[in-house]
């Protein structure tokens, strides 16, 4: 048994050197006069056919503010080198070698729209080549790539985004080489997901570029993750829509109506500079949710006006000089709050209805029924402004 396992190992080691003897050989033979400066369709007359297919590994990050989607990625290329042919039975059987990529023609591929320097892929790291009996070349390059993908934040938090990876080959005659893809679908087999966002849709495909060069384009659609948004920004956007009306529930007297009016009209402003920081200065379409927290701030700056008139009412002597549309309407409401004395009126009504004793109510009574109607529309308005955002996001 001795003898047998001994024997064996013999053999493996004689096939081993045998083989790499054969590869050895290989690839003194077939690069003793090849011309790696040569595209491998130099003297044919057919396009360079080009299989590839993109793996997108994770997205780094995207950012609204330069419109710049950052991720990483690999492309496996192959193509067929019929200068890189040989007889397997000449080279102890050896179907398949594996080389530097500095020793054979690669293709020069460009991301297109790219917001850091134009650089071919694949060039600054080794990326070993393997090439296959028939002359068919595989090569895998990846990278970290930074496209240029225009956003779209009207739907922020709540927004998609939809960015393309354009890849080509800079300098080759329009028809000399072509694009095919493995499959409609990039490889997501090795994606890692993102805390931010969710891949929801992806695509790739050899398409045209500027009317007669061909490009392979991948495209990703992407959909943010607004917990932390919402938690931070629209929950306690709705909290103060809610506090900000019953400001006038408080009583004059306790002089913290314009301090509680102010208070929020500031945290809107916080809430304002928080979303502005996250969106492109210059969007198009506009950011809905920074268009509703503007309208918000208005209607606040608004409450501290109203709550201004109201105080002053509080403290008028001559309710005289009052509005008399107001004066009626108050009278209104006190004659609603007793019931009984609401009958008599209907008894004794003369033929004047719209008559109505000075006396009967004061300068409080007139602030109190603007606190009624004050608060009343600013509920209307906040209901409203909401109502139409998430109406929007929802349909839209």
């Amino acid at each position: 048994m001795e003898l047998f396992a001994l024997l064996c190992s013999a053999v493996i080691f004689v096939l081993e050197i045998g083989v790499a003897l054969g590869s050895n050989n290989i690839y003194k033979d077939i690069f003793q006069n090849y011309a790696k400066e040569l595209i491998p369709t130099w003297n044919v007359p057919t396009p360079l056919k080009l299989s590839i297919n993109a793996a997108p590994s994770t997205i780094v990050s995207f950012t609204e503010l330069e419109e710049k989607l950052t991720m990483t990625m690999s492309i496996t290329v192959n193509w067929t080198d019929h200068r890189l042919t040989w007889n397997p039975t000449l080279y102890n059987n050896t179907h398949v070698l594996t080389i530097p990529p500095h020793d054979i023609w690669l293709p020069y591929l460009y991301l297109a729209n790219s917001v850091n320097d134009v650089k071919p892929i694949g060039q600054e790291a080794d990326f070993y080549v393997i090439l296959v009996t028939n002359g068919m070349v595989y090569w895998t390059p990846g990278g970290v790539f930074e496209a240029q993908c225009a956003s779209d934040v009207s739907k922020f938090p709540f927004d998609t985004q939809f960015c393309s990876f354009i890849f080509t080959m800079w300098g080759i005659l329009p028809g000399e080489v072509e694009y095919d893809v493995y499959s409609k679908v990039p490889d997501l087999k090795y994606f890692f997901a993102n805390s931010d966002w969710t891949v929801i849709d992806t695509y790739q495909n050899g398409s045209l570029i500027g009317g007669d060069s061909s490009a392979f384009v991948v495209g990703i659609s992407i959909k943010r993750k607004p917990v932390y948004y919402v938690v931070t920004v629209i929950l306690p956007t709705l909290l103060f829509c809610l506090m900000n009306p019953l400001i006038f529930c408080l009583p004059v007297e306790s002089g913290e109506r314009i301090s509680l009016g102010m208070t929020i009209l500031l945290a809107y402003a916080i809430f304002l500079t928080i979303v502005a920081a996250s969106i492109p200065a210059k969007s198009d379409p506009l950011c809905i949710v920074l268009l509703v927290l503007v309208c918000i701030m208005m209607v606040s700056g608004v409450i501290v006006i109203l709550t201004i008139i109201s105080a002053y009412y509080y403290y008028m002597e001559d309710i005289s000089h009052a509005n008399p549309c107001l004066r009626n309407l108050t009278l209104r409401f006190k004659q609603k709050q007793n019931f009984r004395d609401k009958l008599n009126l209907e008894e004794n009504k003369d033929t004047n209805s719209n008559s109505f004793s000075d006396s009967s109510f004061s300068g409080k009574d007139l602030s109190k029924t603007l606190d009624i109607i004050f608060c009343v529309i600013s509920f209307v308005l906040f209901i409203g402004i909401l109502s139409a955002y998430f109406l929007y996001i929802l349909i839209a």
